[in-house]
């Protein structure tokens, strides 16, 4: 899956580094950015959004980590942290610089990005930290309907692939039950938990939730529930509801918006960032 300006360094792990600023020019930017995809997005899609981050930061390099569907279906966690690992291999170079952003799409996007906080937490024994963390269209939680859909949206179409469609959502629904009929999480309560785990994401990492009313997969109760217990776990947590726009399509759907909130939310964290930073040199002195 090739993407304008990106070196694959390994499967589903792509990087696109940026010339460094002069020594002694500050800078308000990430000096990363994070970019998890969701489900089966294709390369016209994400290029939407790696040129949209070129324009806002455009001296940020930029680690992609793309969500191909067998990702989803056909590896174990522990698999698919082995294929990860050199993401996190990359993201360790910055470990002495909490100014990254992260942006999450979906599940698909929000389970590499625990999965990746969980290989890391292995290397640091700390948790995953990051100045801000957007997650677009996530979490959802697992429904036959939207599970159908979702899996719909990345399989070939034909008379064929259709029935096999629903034979792949009832046996992952089947499955999420099993899990909960043995007391164990299943994929997508997994993920949702993850997110939430202080010992796995730092609670100095600003959240935003960007979703919708008109998203069909992930209903806006899903996210809003999730936002209520990451609020209550400790996090400092913003949301932005759009209007009518689709799954993963809210900054078709208005890019000025979707782009001005991010832009306007990473300047808010890094005023944050700064007056923690300066309090805790006064408080030192």
């Amino acid at each position: 899956m090739p993407v304008p300006g990106f070196q694959k360094v390994a499967p589903s792990v792509y990087y696109c580094d940026k010339p460094p600023l002069r020594p002694g020019i500050p800078t308000k930017a990430p000096t990363l950015i994070l970019l998890l995809t969701w489900m089966g997005a294709s390369s016209r899609y994400i290029a939407k959004y790696t040129s949209a981050y070129d324009m806002i930061f455009p001296n940020t390099p930029i680690l992609l980590v793309t969500c191909p569907a067998r990702d989803i279906f056909l590896r174990t966690e522990s698999n698919q942290r082995h294929r990860l690992e050199a993401a996190v291999t990359i993201l360790q170079a910055f470990r002495n610089d909490s100014r990254i952003l992260v942006h999450a799409f979906s599940n698909g996007g929000a389970r590499n990005f625990c999965i990746i906080a969980k290989a890391l937490r292995m290397h640091t024994h700390a948790p995953f930290s990051a100045i801000t963390m957007v997650l677009d269209s996530s979490p959802g939680k697992a429904r036959l309907a939207s599970t159908r859909d979702a899996i719909v949206q990345v399989m070939p179409k034909g008379a064929v692939f259709g029935p096999l469609s629903l034979i792949l959502a009832y046996m992952l629904i089947f499955c999420a039950w099993m899990a909960h009929l043995f007391g164990m999480k299943d994929m997508i309560e997994s993920i949702r938990s993850s997110l939430n785990d202080t010992t796995l994401v730092s609670l100095d990492m600003t959240r935003l939730y960007i979703y919708s009313d008109g998203d069909t997969l992930v209903e806006v109760s899903d996210v809003e529930e999730h936002a209520v217990a990451a609020r209550a776990a400790g996090w400092d947590v913003e949301q932005m509801c759009f209007v009518g726009t689709k799954h993963v399509s809210h900054m078709r759907g208005n890019r000025r918006v979707y782009l001005e909130a991010i832009q306007f939310f990473w300047a808010k964290c890094m005023l944050q960032q700064r007056t923690k930073e300066r309090n805790i040199i006064e408080g030192d002195e």
